[in-house]
Order: structure tokens, then sequence, then C-alpha cells
């Protein structure tokens, strides 16, 4: 991530000029090759050979794959790579700042980790107050500080009662599914290995001696670094009591802090390092728990904690811990949420962060019994509860009986569970807050010739297993078509809220689709067709009726008041067909632009006969498919952002939708003008223009100077405000040429696709059916100006076109241009249609001329 505050970022040292940041990992480093990787360098696209840029829309590999398999890159890599290391820092520098400026303390977090079983909960209490008063006692016979209070109050701790059975609810072994393919080696050399002596645990002495309640709080720690080994023993401690408690049991699940502190965990695609890394571990009947954890992995870890030596940093803490959370969800495609710890001197804090919001517990002071009391109630509570409650997904899950991933989605036409045989992970969440789509290569799995019992496989399965090959063999039954399956968290209406307009729902869109243009054959391939959709659902605790996972259930226990203020959104899985490829494989200019037309043609039909209107074009939703003779197609992809046309209104746009350099003026700049095809067109120019410059493909791509300044580099930097800023000023007529198209790569074909935006951006921008108050991208103040420098009415400027009839209080271009949608993008589509053709004409002769 970013450059941490604090002067933990970690300095390169191979070069003084600014390197590229390529947004791709490389491939994963076997256990035989770990230890001739000395140190960590800079991050390089070396996996592009064998996986290509946006890699949610490649291709399944031919060659054994697992959802453990090296991740190709984040989901906005296209636009990383030709950004310098430092500009991405300050992005999630900045990204963090903000959301942890909206952070909202909630006494109620711990809450969300205890036990729902009545019998499990009452085990969680009585070892919580066993694991206490073996705390308590530990302090008081090596401080001599007593006498300490071992009667806390029962209230902080999870129930009452004891139980000493293993409940079958407990589900610790379905987290976490790994992207990567490594495992993390325990018992090694650690950097802390000088408190492995006599007492690992006389380091929390000192985080739990008694501070002065003077108001003069002053820091126990002279350096951050010697609060490691505290905080580390006091996980370690909790976790060794639950063992000695005899209402323990034996299956639970192991809190297991890593060995190495302030280092860069494996699956890291930066060089920041972390504190502490807390992951878990399923203890079995047979578990000796004397393995420690060495270097800290973002593939398996429970939660990032940061620590700092007062309290007065706690901010820092707070963002520093969001900041680094972030790798997470890029290495464990089942996270729904994340749960992550400060501590600042002694005070901790437990947080969620989900996908809106952060929320922090109340403060547990470890310097007294209270607060160690309800520290010590949430680990306990931690080790018992259900997996889910610790942010993972129980429907992807390992079946140890077919020894292959697995997930289930519910399809709410059938009523029913469907299993999908998990090939690969081929796209993955990227940050911590927004819809978290994921996408998985997947074969349906065939239930009547499947023998095993799906429950029975869930519950042999653990977090520690390794994948084994799991390419279905022939005696497997399974549908051989590859499925697109496609996992988000989009934002929904609250089923309590009441509206006249139909609710944004991306199943019903796509499932209108096909209903519309399912038997149009100029249509086929160019949108996916649903295989099998619905809304998640989730087995909590006894209850055998699944519930419907989203944020208003995943958060329940926060309170109704919480519950009520958060985005409601609603966990939905899509299998699509067919699984489209990306459009930088596209081997020239000329398939890029047959491509881009066949998605403007689908984009414009589906607007016409459907009502609905995307609001999202990018390149990660422009795919292409080929015929068996090797001709490329365009499909258009996602209805996350869609709306029913008809009902858009013309409201500020305080959600914006998009990708930011790739946003239209009007949704950068949230002007309360109704949404139409025109920003989508808008966006179609960006891209096309954003390939042009870096290359539409790899192979173009390595004549890039990515060191050269590039004007359209400020598309991508900053905030959605300088990004208008900067194309207001570059799509004009005066500006664009000289500082955008000239840019353009110098190689063959490049010249069709400069023509071609050139063409376009005339089309929208200065179509010449409307007056010159419509034309450009001017605020509405500068046209008023404008206006009365030359002495002239709206009247007057605007006889003869299109706008003449407008009320002449209109005056923004983009509010006037809207008024004729229809007119425009009909002109937008004409240039785009010629292109088409005059492309394929020359793909037709190149393969005469090859013999093809």
């Amino acid at each position: 991530m970013m450059s941490q505050e604090g002067g933990k970022g970690r300095k390169r040292k191979e070069s003084h000029q600014e390197k590229p940041y390529s947004g791709n990992m490389p491939e994963r480093i076997t256990n035989q090759q770990s230890s001739a990787r000395k140190k960590k360098r800079p991050r390089t696209n070396t996996s592009s050979k064998n996986t290509k840029a946006l890699p949610h829309v490649s291709a399944p590999s031919q060659k054994s794959s697992t959802p453990r398999e090296p991740r190709a890159g984040h989901n906005n890599s296209a636009i990383n790579r030709h950004l310098t290391m430092s500009l991405v820092s300050s992005s999630r520098k900045r990204e963090a700042a903000e959301k942890i400026d909206m952070l909202r303390k909630v006494p109620t977090v711990p809450l969300v980790a205890r036990p729902r079983s009545r019998s499990v909960k009452s085990k969680a209490s009585a070892v919580a107050k066993f694991v206490l008063d073996d705390l308590q006692k530990f302090i008081k016979k090596n401080t001599g500080l007593g006498p300490f209070d071992t009667e806390t109050d029962t209230q902080t701790s999870t129930g009452a009662g004891t139980s000493s059975g293993a409940d079958s609810s407990f589900s610790a072994g379905l987290e976490p599914l790994h992207i990567g393919d490594r495992s993390n080696s325990e018992s090694d050399a650690s950097d802390d290995s000088a408190e492995h002596g006599a007492d690992i645990y006389t380091p929390l002495l000192k985080l739990t001696k008694p501070r002065p309640d003077n108001g003069m709080r002053v820091p126990m720690f002279i350096k951050e670094p010697e609060m490691y080994p505290c905080i580390k023993a006091l996980f370690r401690y909790v976790d060794d009591a639950i063992d000695r408690s005899p209402s323990a049991g034996n299956t639970r699940r192991r809190l297991k802090v890593c060995c190495k502190s302030d280092t860069t965990p494996s699956g890291a695609d930066d060089y920041n390092r972390i504190d502490i890394g807390l992951s878990s571990r399923l203890k079995t009947p047979d578990d000796d728990a004397s393995g420690e954890l060495n270097k800290p992995d973002y593939g398996d870890m429970l939660a990032v904690i940061e620590a700092k030596r007062s309290i007065t940093e706690q901010t820092v803490a707070y963002r520093q811990m969001y900041m680094y959370t972030r790798n997470i969800y890029p290495e464990q495609a089942g996270r729904r949420f994340v749960w992550g710890f400060t501590f600042c001197d002694s005070v901790a804090h437990a947080c969620i962060l989900g996908h809106d919001n952060v929320f922090s517990s109340d403060a547990m002071d470890l310097s007294t019994s209270e607060g160690r009391s309800a520290f010590v109630s949430l680990a306990v509570d931690m080790s018992f509860c259900e997996s889910d409650q610790l942010g993972y997904d129980p429907n992807i899950y390992r079946n140890a009986i077919k020894k292959r991933w697995e997930m289930s989605i519910y399809d709410d036409a059938l009523e029913k569970q469907q299993t999908y045989h998990v090939l690969s992970c081929v796209q993955t969440a990227d940050r911590v807050y927004g819809r978290h789509t994921r996408c998985f290569i997947c074969r349906k799995v065939d239930p009547d010739n499947e023998s095993g019992s799906e429950t029975e496989a869930k519950s042999e399965s653990g977090p520690e297993a390794e994948p084994e090959e799991n390419i279905a063999s022939d005696t497997i039954s399974y549908d051989k078509r590859d499925i697109l399956v496609k996992d988000a968290w989009p934002h929904a209406e609250n089923p309590d809220r009441k509206r006249k307009e139909r609710a944004r729902d991306e199943i019903e869109m796509m499932r209108t689709i096909d209903e519309k243009l399912g038997n149009d054959p100029d249509f086929q391939g160019k949108y996916p067709k649903v295989v099998s959709a619905g809304v998640v659902r989730q087995f909590c605790g006894s209850k055998r009726t699944p519930i419907k996972d989203t944020t208003e259930n995943m958060f329940a226990k926060l309170g109704k008041d919480i519950i009520k203020d958060i985005p409601h959104r609603v966990h939905k899985r899509i299998a699509m067909e067919p699984v489209g490829l990306s459009i930088r494989e596209a081997r020239s200019v000329d398939e890029l632009i047959v491509v881009a037309a066949d998605v403007m043609k689908a984009h414009q039909e589906i607007l016409r006969r459907c009502d609905i209107l995307h609001r999202d074009l990018s390149p990660y939703n422009m795919l292409m498919t080929r015929d068996p003779d090797g001709m490329a197609h365009g499909m258009l992809i996602d209805f996350d952002c869609a709306v029913w046309a008809s009902e858009e209104s013309a409201q500020p746009r305080a959600n914006m939708t998009g990708t930011l350099p790739y946003m239209s003026i009007a949704n950068l700049d949230e002007l309360a003008i109704k949404r139409t095809s025109l920003d989508d067109w808008e966006s179609l120019i960006y891209i096309l223009c954003w390939l042009g410059t870096f290359g539409i493909n790899d192979q173009d791509e390595k004549s890039v100077d990515t060191n050269k300044h590039l004007p359209i580099k400020a598309w991508a930097e900053g905030n959605a405000e300088s990004s208008a800023i900067s194309k207001r000023d570059q799509m004009t007529s005066a500006t664009f040429s000289s500082s955008i198209v000239s840019e353009f790569l110098d190689i063959e074909g490049y010249s069709a696709l400069s023509i071609l935006v050139l063409r376009l951006r005339s089309k929208l921008f200065d179509n010449p059916k409307v007056s010159s108050i419509a034309r450009g991208t001017r605020r509405q103040k500068a046209v008023q100006l404008d206006l009365m420098a030359n002495n002239q009415t709206v009247e007057q400027e605007t006889k003869g076109y299109l706008d003449g009839r407008l009320d002449k209080s209109i005056l923004d271009p983009f509010a006037r241009r809207a008024e004729f949608e229809k007119e425009i993008s009909d002109d937008l589509w004409a240039v785009m249609a010629d292109a088409q053709q005059q492309a394929l004409e020359r793909i037709r002769k190149q393969h005469h001329e090859l013999g093809m």
C-alpha cells in the first residue's frame, strides 16, 4: 500500500528513480524456492506471460489450477501499472483517512463474535471465566502488585454455565480459501526468538501494569517495537489458557500470532510492514499446540494488529490497520468482512471492517481488570464462534471427500441450492470497501451422479488443508461447460423502505435482457446468459432454515440503531456463460474496434428494447469472444450499476458509479443531470484513449515509456474533482488532439484508433446539430460570461438548432445535450459502425494475404 505514517514504509534501494507500479502479483514462490529469495524486490508484472492484465475475464488455463493459484493482479491493475508506487500509495492513504474519519465507536462490536448456539455460548462463558482468573493469578504472582480482582463482572463475559462437549455447529474448518498456493511454515527461525526463554508470557506484564489514575497517562513504552512481544505474549497466554480450561473440549479455533513482527506479509503488493499478523488454526484432539507461525501471510490472516506507544496515536493506528487489511481481500476469496485490532499503550480496540463502514469497540484497557475481562471474553468467543462470524463464507468450501473446492449458489428461480466445482479464482476483491466483486471459473456438479455427503465433506475440511489436483477427472460427474460465477455485494433497496420504482437488481435485469434479446441471432454472445443466480443463503447456528446473506443480517448484533444507518447490501452469486476473454487479448487495433462496436451495439439495443442503462462502461466490462475460425466479437457484462432508464431521475449523483479514469465528467462532478447513454459513450472515448496511450495488449505495452509525463495520467490520479478538471480541459477541441491523441503509441494500426476517437469526441462534445451553448465542456457560469461578452442572448445563439426550444435558463452544455440523447447517440453509433466496417475489411484483407 502506501508508505506508512510513523516511518515504517520500506525504502527501495535499487534505484533513486521512481519505478512504475505494476499492480500485479509475481508468481508465487514455492516452498522449495522460498529460501532463494533473499530480499523483497519491486513488484513487476512477471505473471503477465501466463495470465492477463484483466484476470477476471481471462479464460481458464488448460493446466491444473485451483482456487489457490496465484492471482494475476488487482481489479484496477490496468490503471495502476502506469502509475508510480508513490501515486498509488497516496491514493490508498487518502482513502484510509477518509474511511477512518467516518469510523464509528460501537460498544456491541464484540457481540458479533459471540457464539450463537446456547451450548457453545455457555461453554465460552465458562472458558472465559477460567482464562481470566488464570491470567489475573499469573499477573499477581509475577508482579506483586496485588490484590487483583479475579471475580470480574460476568456481564463482560459471554454468558453463564459450562459445557465440555464439542458443538456440531462449530464451523472453524471452513476458513480460509487462499488465492496463493503456499504454506506458512511453523517452528521456524523468528525475529523474536528471545521470547522463547523460560517464560514466553512474561512480556505481557508490562502491557497489563496498572497506570496511574491521575489524568496524566505517560506511555509505558519508549519505542513501538517494545510492544510487539507484549501483545503476542497476551494472545499466546489466552490461547494456551483455553487449553488448560476443563470446559474447553478438543475442538475449537486457535488464535495464532506470527513470530515475525514489523514485516511485509506474504501476498502483499506493496512494501509496507504490518506490526503483527493474527491467524487461526483448527485445533484437533491430536493437536499438540507446539507450532508457531513464522512469517505472516495475508492468505490466512484473520486480523491485522497495529500498535502505537501512546493513546494519542489512536487515529494513526486505525488508518494503518485499514490500509494493510486491504491486502487480505485479494488473498482470501471467501472473505465477507475482516476483523482488526489496535493497541495504543495498554488500550486495545477490536474493529470490524465492512463494505461501507468501520466499527470500533469501546476501549479495552488491559491495565484494568475490566479491560482484561472484555479482551479475554472476545478472544474466547472468536475461538468458539462459527466461521461466518469472523467474516468467512461457509458457502465456499473445500470438499474433503472429493478433494476439490466447491461453492453453493442458491437459485432463486428453482428455489434450491446448486453446487459448482471451482476450477480457479480469476478476479479477487482489491479493497476494503465496496462490492467485493470476485469471479470464479466453475463447472456445475451433477448431484444425481455424485456420492458422499456435502455436510460431511464440509465438516472434514480445515483452514490448513492444502488443495490437491482438482481439475475434474473422467470419474467425476460435472457439466463440462466452463461457467463464470460472479460473487458480489451490490447495494440493494432495504426491504423496509417503500418505493414506487423497481429496485436495481442485476439478476432481474440480466433475465430481462435474455427474455427480450434471447431469440435474436444478432445478439447471441453479445451479453452473458444466466445459468443460476440468487441471493446467497447462510445457515446460522442451529437454525435449519437458511437466511439471506445481507449486511443487515451479518451485523445484526451491532443493534438496530446501527443497522438502519448501514447501506443495505445483498450478497449475490450469478453463474453465467459464455466465459469471455479480456479485451487485452485483442491481437490488433482492428480487433479492438470490432469488439468495442459489438459492445456498444449491445449497449444501445439493451437500452432501447429493455429500458436498461448500463452506467459502468470500463475495459473490465467489455469482453471478447472468438468464433471457431478465430474472428473476434464483443460482449457487454456487469450490470451491477445499471438502472431502469425510464426511472432515472435528474438528481445530484451522490453515489458515483464507474472507474475513475473512465467516468464521465458529469458523473465525476456529481451534476444534477439525468444519467443517459451519452455518459457511457463518453466513457468509451476515455477507454479507447487509455488503450491507445498505454497499449491494447501486453505486447504493445512494452514500448510505453512509463517514466514519461503524460497528461492522460491525471485522469487516474487524485480524486474525482481533479479528474473532472483534467478532462474538462483536455476534451476541448483545442487541446484534445495535442495533449491526448498525440501521445498514442506510434505503432502500426494505432492511427485508425486516433481517427476513431477524434470523430467520437467531435460528435459528442461538438455535435453540429446543437448550438454552441450545448457544445464543449464549459461550466454554466462560463457560458453566461461568454454570452454577455458577445452581447448575445440564448434565443439568438440557439436559433435553428435542436436545442433552440429548450428553456433558456438551462446553460450547462451537458444538461442541454442530455435532452437530445437519442439524436446524438445515433450519430455516435454511425461513427462506430463505420469504423467497425473498415476494421473488418482490413482484417479480412490481412487474412486473405496470409492465406487464412
